[in-house]
């Protein structure tokens, strides 16, 4: 069940891989046509790897040097990742997200297109109405889930956008200790300390009320920042992994 999830959804997005090891994020506008690639290298624990040289890049660069691509003749656009699939799924809420990779561990967890999709900008500085036009004119419901950092900026341009079908999403990660903090970055923690806690409970320790306190208030994190959706318990079951009290 895990591998097939995980399969489906890089499927729909069309997530691909260079021959360099680079993660290419496709990007396919509205009407399904493909606008270019970001080309990103990730470490093995999922961070981007920022230490190696060019490791970030785009398809149309790409295909410039090797002159596929005329910039004069054909003017290429960006365009959120994961659009084509509000026009896919009509009725599904559009959630937006900053990065690509939270995007896609977001739609993992949820697991229900048929009523919430993720799109990811691409940064935080991205947010502006040409960009969701698409979305506007079809008078979709969309929801912005910024980085902490991205907070204030995002709600100025929100209003700024003045879409009254957009808000900002009510339950937003919050840790003073990382700014950058997303919630998809929220989701893989809380992956791991779940695996811990099997772990250790498979080892026959018993947790004090310490932590089965800390534990029940970080899962009502969790289940406040995922409110009202009914597929919470699939995330546990995409990733093979026990929630026990």
């Amino acid at each position: 069940m895990q591998r097939e999830s995980i399969e489906r959804v890089l499927k729909a997005y069309h997530v691909g891989t260079s021959k360099d090891g680079k993660t290419i994020w496709w990007q396919i506008d509205y009407d399904g046509r493909v606008r270019t690639g970001k080309l990103m290298l990730y470490k093995d624990d999922g961070h981007r790897n920022r230490d190696e040289k060019n490791s970030f890049d785009w398809i149309h660069t790409r295909l410039r040097k090797v002159k596929w691509y005329d910039p004069e003749k054909n003017v290429m656009e960006t365009c959120p990742f994961g659009m084509h699939l509000a026009k896919v799924y009509p009725r599904a809420t559009v959630n937006v997200v900053e990065s690509e990779k939270t995007a896609i561990i977001m739609a993992i967890a949820y697991g229900n297109p048929n009523t919430n999709i993720w799109i990811a900008l691409g940064g935080k500085s991205f947010l502006s109405r040409s960009k969701l036009q698409p979305l506007i004119d079809a008078k979709r419901k969309i929801l912005l889930y910024p980085d902490q950092d991205g907070i204030k900026e995002w709600r100025e341009k929100m209003k700024a956008i003045g879409y009254k079908n957009m808000k900002l999403a009510q339950s937003l990660v919050i840790d003073k200790n990382n700014p950058k903090k997303d919630c998809g970055d929220y989701i893989i923690e809380r992956l791991y300390e779940i695996q811990a806690e099997r772990e250790k409970r498979a080892l026959g320790n018993i947790p004090t009320a310490e932590e089965l306190a800390r534990y029940n208030e970080e899962q009502c994190k969790l289940l406040d920042l995922i409110a009202g959706n009914p597929t919470v318990d699939k995330l546990i079951e995409i990733f093979n992994l026990e929630l026990q009290f």
